[in-house]
């Protein structure tokens, strides 16, 4: 009744301050999780083009990523590598580690008034052209890396036993984003997006006037694994993408003030069982620190439109 009664204080209170903390109330479950995130009103977000492997355990709720507990999950803005994102992401502590797991939280308007005084060239590019991202996903999902999730459930393509159909139904949903797109061995599948904005407003009643809005640090630093190169995942985009053309690779020193700026504005805190933390996904970007196991943290997406 509580989150009903106030959910219209509780998003003015979002769109404010960009994170909400929800500690102490009864929710030792999925399930209610998943009631939670109804009671709150925001309309439910399909999880389609990300790269993390993901399994649904409730109505409105999946894992995080799975990715081994060594790997470090760069900061990102849930999904701002497609052309569409959702306007809320929440997490929920079922089982907190005993040591490390946190799940570290920035605000992007901050960060990009930081970058605009550090690398002033670099952000002057970057709004002027835009960004394409590069990924090779596989056919099927690949837990192993943190951006293994396969182009099958990437675009929700199950396996008919019809390869060539299959391929097919991928190519019509690339084509109808925009993206432009390479069949591999292994029926891996290259994609490059379209030109896409970094810098992007926010809206009223935000403490600040934009953000800075991509996942350009994730692929540089983290899209690394047997099919990917990071540092040639992300680039800034000053090609056409004709003749295979889509843009130049982001300079190297830039890119360490870039992820130090990240490090010096987090901020971190320990899970505690129960914990929900709601972010508004267009000001808040977050991570993922290794852990010791066990630990469980459940994710839901969410539009910004209230039901």
């Amino acid at each position: 009744m509580f989150l009903e009664k106030h959910r219209r204080e509780l998003d003015r209170l979002l769109t404010q301050h960009g994170a909400l903390l929800f500690r102490g109330f009864p929710l030792p479950s999925a399930t209610d999780f998943s009631a939670f995130v109804e009671a709150l009103g925001y309309e439910d977000f399909p999880y389609v083009g990300g790269a993390a492997v993901r399994t649904r355990v409730a109505p409105r709720v999946f894992t995080s990523n799975e990715s081994p507990p060594s790997e470090v999950i760069p900061f990102h803005h849930e999904l701002a590598q497609t052309p569409n994102s959702p306007g809320k992401i929440l997490f929920f502590c079922g089982t907190a580690p005993p040591q490390g797991g946190e799940t570290p939280i920035l605000h992007s308007g901050e960060l990009l008034r930081v970058l605009r005084q550090q690398v002033p060239a670099l952000i002057q590019n970057l709004e002027e052209h835009g960004v394409r991202y590069v990924r090779v996903m596989p056919e099927h999902d690949d837990a192993s890396s943190a951006l293994g999730r396969s182009w099958r459930s990437a675009f929700l393509i199950p396996d008919s036993g019809r390869p060539r159909r299959d391929r097919k139904a991928a190519e019509r949903h690339l084509k109808a984003k925009g993206y432009a797109f390479e069949w591999l061995a292994n029926n891996d599948l290259r994609t490059i997006t379209p030109v896409l904005h970094p810098v992007r407003s926010l809206p009223d009643g935000a403490h600040f006037k934009q953000a800075f809005f991509n996942q350009i640090v994730a692929a540089y630093t983290g899209w690394t694994d047997a099919r990917n190169t990071g540092e040639k995942a992300v680039l800034i985009a000053t090609s056409d993408g004709k003749r295979g053309k889509h843009g130049t690779v982001l300079p190297r020193c830039d890119m360490q003030k870039v992820e130090k700026a990240h490090r010096d504005l987090q901020v971190v805190f320990a899970w505690q069982k129960g914990d929900v933390l709601v972010l508004d996904n267009r000001q808040c970007m977050h991570a993922r620190n290794s852990f010791v196991p066990p630990r469980r943290i459940l994710a839901s997406l969410a539009s910004d439109s209230l039901q």
